[in-house]
This record gives C-alpha cells, structure tokens and sequence, in this order.
C-alpha cells in the first residue's frame, strides 16, 4: 500500500508544494533567509493533506488536519525564526487552496453542466471550511496559551513585589 501512495507523482508534487510556497513567499518578497523553513512549511502542508485525503477520502478532513498542521507548524517557526506567524501560515497553505475545484466548477457553469459544477463547488467549500476551521483552532489555542502565561507571569511578578 505504501508503494502505491509514495510513488513519484507524490515526490514531484511534493517538490511543486514547496516551490509553489516560496515563489508566493517571494512575490510578497518575505525575507530569503524564510524561504528554506517556508518551503518545508508548503512541503508539510502537502504531505498532510494527501495522506489524509487517501486514508479518509474526506476533503474536509484533510484540509482541517493539514490546516491544523500548518498552523501548528507556523506558530512554532514563529518562535524559533522570532518572526511573525503569517510570514509562515500563507504561503504553507497555498498548496492546499482549492482552485483548481473552483476552475473547474465555474469551467462546468460555462459548458451548461450544473451537476458538475455543483461537485467541484461543494469540493472546494469542503476544503476551504476545513482550512479555515483548522486554522481558527490553532490561533484560538495559541491566544489562551499566550494569555494563560502572561496571567502566571503576572501573578509571579505580583507575589515577588510582596516579599520584598
């Protein structure tokens, strides 16, 4: 089975996933010294979302988990590049955005083949509630850990200045 999922279209594309997010990174010219950890972050994000879909054959499952790992992947490089977390979130995601579903489903509209259209439109809502949902996770998580730490930090300083 593992010989039928990782064959060499999955490499090739694989390799597509991160150079697709460094050229997105470099049109926004982000800094090059991002672009290695952007390139794994596109890499990461493609892996995920392909695994998933053939474990699962859900489009809304492997754009939440695949999301949920971009995010994840983000808010980490955050921490050890000190950059901002959207330098990496972005384009990590450009991989999984679902527009060739929106080509073909208004490609369908124009051909007059509305059961078509109807397929491909649905597929990319699908993916695109499930970027959405995983990445609202994630922040949501990441904001209660940061405001959490602060409270602790606070109530340390605080119970210090009482000692002295």
């Amino acid at each position: 089975m593992l010989g039928e999922i990782f064959n060499w279209q999955f490499l090739t594309v694989t390799l597509m996933s991160a150079v697709g997010s460094v050229g997105f990174s470099m049109l926004f010219r982000i800094n090059r010294r991002y672009l290695p950890s952007v390139a794994i972050g596109g890499s990461l994000t493609y892996v995920t979302y392909y695994i998933i879909e053939v474990l699962t054959g859900s489009l809304f499952l492997a754009g939440l988990i695949s999301s949920i790992s971009f995010s994840l992947y983000s808010e980490i490089m955050a921490r050890v590049k000190r950059a901002p977390a959207v330098i990496f979130l972005l384009p990590s995601a450009i991989p999984i955005v679902p527009g060739g579903s929106l080509y073909y489903s208004m490609s369908a509209l124009i051909a007059k083949d509305s059961a078509l259209a109807l397929i491909h439109l649905t597929n990319a809502v699908m993916i695109g509630i499930g970027i959405a949902a995983g990445t609202v996770v994630v922040s949501v998580l990441f904001a209660a850990y940061r405001g959490a730490r602060q409270k602790i930090y606070a109530s340390r300083a605080a119970k210090n200045e009482c000692n002295r």
